[in-house]
């Protein structure tokens, strides 16, 4: 099993996730679940700016 918890909204910053893609398959999960939030969850964890984060439709599936 695998929890993510995160401390919510707010928490976000440029390239928080960068690190985590470092863990085996963690890439291939952030695709998926892309996929079905219907948003880039690996460009905006790890290449978008605060204010490309800062929309609460892109926050929200990002976290």
């Amino acid at each position: 099993m695998l929890a993510v918890l995160s401390p919510g909204q707010g928490s976000q910053k440029p390239g928080f996730l960068t690190p985590w893609l470092d863990l085996a398959g963690a890439e291939a999960r952030l695709r998926s679940w892309s996929a079905l939030a219907g948003v880039d969850l690996v460009h905006l964890g790890t290449a978008a700016d605060a204010d490309e984060i800062k929309d609460t439709a892109r926050t929200q599936p990002l976290l």
